[in-house]
């Protein structure tokens, strides 16, 4: 009996382990775009591409977690570039919204109740306005969502979760409680708040809600901005860009909301017009100033293209479809890793270079590309601002650190980082060594009861009596069962384990991440 109950704990202990092995971070995603003006606004103009940046922002983050909703209405181009996706899309409408989020709220609870940590992004992109009574909210196809709504329904059923609100629309600022850089009270001056004033402003600001987080859009005028070119918002087309692995600064693959702010500041660094600059507030949660947005190392359903970038100045990579994927402008002293869609051809230019990326499920060095002068050169006229003057600035440490300086937001870490494939492949590694170490203790259950009951064999042949033969037989039996069984037990842990260990990395860079890759692909 001891020996099973011995069995039974360590059984129980891998179980265990094997469970908090497998702890992760889930994110849930509601991307919400919506190209009509609000409701009796008729002065404002239908937007071009707000169910574009909805979709660009669902691809992203479907890649971050299998909970992903888009809430759109694609125009006839953005389906014939994405077929099929407009019959998974549901209307951007108040309704559908709550629809959603009350079932996102069930699976995160479940989630939690597994031991995981699911994390909730909700993105909006279309037009923002203030009522009548002057409070802020977002236009939706059947209702407005409110900044009461967001405030007094919607966020507090999510108190005790991550939140993370992404929005590009005019007077998000006021909806989320910041004044933007080009705020018209910026030089007002300054007045002491009383205890009620100030209880005013927390509760008309994201400080009630210490575990959500906000990237928003804010420019002179509060005028949303699209172009044509890009087909996407701007302030939506540089965040995207960042998140897919432009804006990791320290190399460690988890990129927070200063390393997004920096990289949307350096992008717009040198447009000329203030009209055309958008910037972005960021406000991290306040219980996680370091909270993280996207963490590479978690995408599934995409390669990765990686190196020096610093040579190819100002460079995007467009797909196969069209689609502008990302844009950058990086120094030298990043050794980048962009997240790109697998299994999809795309293309790497910059002003004077073109180059082939290939369909790949793996892992890509910029240095194997082979660049040559484009072969269709005209682009047709573009606003001039965008096109001469975004992402002039390279991004880089150097840049990252001056602006942390400038604005004392919370910088990352950059002594201690791990690179994003040495991260990746110790979280590859452990179940497999999970395994083992459950292989390897109910080894050692075997070989202690094999021996034991190598021990009473030799008892039962020297003893004459009968009761204690029949005690050393039934003991006997015992033991030679649970050393079978646990022997079959350590056989299945060392096979698991075996079958769960990474490939071992190849060299050369032309293969760095492949061992990243697997990791990332055991676990869809």
């Amino acid at each position: 009996m001891r020996c099973w109950l011995v069995a039974s704990l360590l059984l129980f202990a891998s179980a265990g382990l094997v469970q908090r092995a497998h702890a992760e971070r889930v994110v849930y995603a509601l991307a919400i775009g919506n190209n009509a003006p609000p409701v009796a606004r008729t002065e404002l103009p239908l937007l071009h591409y707000a169910d574009d940046d909805a979709v660009r922002y669902y691809e992203l983050l479907r890649r971050a977690g299998t909970h992903a909703q888009l809430l759109t209405v694609l125009d006839a181009s953005t389906e014939r570039r994405f077929p099929g996706l407009a019959a998974r899309a549901s209307a951007p409408t108040l309704a559908n919204l709550r629809r959603a989020l009350t079932a996102f709220r069930a699976s995160m609870q479940q989630e939690r109740a597994h031991g995981n940590e699911p994390v909730l992004f909700l993105t909006f992109s279309g037009h923002g306005a203030i009522t009548e009574q002057g409070e802020p909210f977002l236009a939706l196809a059947d209702e407005n969502l409110t900044r009461s709504v967001l405030y007094d329904e919607i966020l507090p059923a999510f108190w005790d979760l991550p939140v993370h609100l992404i929005i590009d629309a005019c007077e998000a600022g006021a909806l989320v409680g910041a004044r933007g850089a080009f705020d018209s009270t910026l030089d007002a001056p300054h007045t002491l708040l009383g205890a009620d004033a100030a209880q005013l402003v927390r509760e008309h600001s994201l400080a009630r809600f210490p575990n959500v987080g906000a990237l928003v859009a804010s420019s002179a005028g509060q005028e949303a901005h699209e172009w044509s070119r890009i087909e996407s918002g701007v302030f939506t087309h540089e965040i995207v860009s960042g998140l897919l692995g432009a804006a990791d600064v320290n190399g460690d693959g988890r990129i927070e909301y200063s390393e997004v702010q920096s990289f949307v500041a350096a992008a717009n660094r040198d447009v000329s017009d203030p009209r055309a600059r958008p910037e972005v507030i960021a406000l991290p949660p306040a219980n996680n100033r370091h909270a993280v947005l996207i963490d590479l190392g978690q995408l599934h359903d995409v390669a990765f293209l990686r190196g020096d970038a610093g040579a190819l100045g100002r460079f995007h990579v467009e797909l196969e479809n069209g689609l502008r994927w990302l844009e950058a402008n990086l120094d030298s002293k990043l050794r980048v890793v962009l997240a790109l869609p697998r299994g999809v051809e795309a293309y790497v230019r910059t002003a004077t270079r073109d180059a082939v990326v290939p369909a790949t499920t793996g892992a890509l060095s910029l240095r194997s590309l082979s660049f040559a002068a484009p072969a269709d050169t005209g682009r047709g006229g573009i606003d001039s601002s965008y096109r001469k003057d975004l992402f002039q600035r390279p991004f880089g440490p150097d840049y990252y650190r001056g602006f942390i300086d400038a604005t004392g937001v919370p910088g990352v870490e950059f002594s201690r980082t791990r690179s994003l494939a040495t991260r990746a492949a110790a979280r590859s590694k452990l179940p497999a060594v999970v395994a083992f170490g459950a292989g390897a203790a109910a080894l050692a259950v075997a070989v202690v009861t094999g021996a034991l009951a190598l021990h009473t064999k030799a008892d039962f042949d020297d003893t004459q009596l009968m009761r204690r033969a029949s005690e050393l037989d039934n003991r006997y039996r015992t033991q030679t069962t649970i050393s079978a069984v646990a022997l079959a037990l350590a056989a299945v842990g060392g096979a698991t384990g075996w079958v769960l260990w990474p490939a071992a990395a190849v060299g050369g860079e032309q293969h760095v991440g492949i061992e990243l890759q697997l990791g990332m692909q055991r676990r869809w």
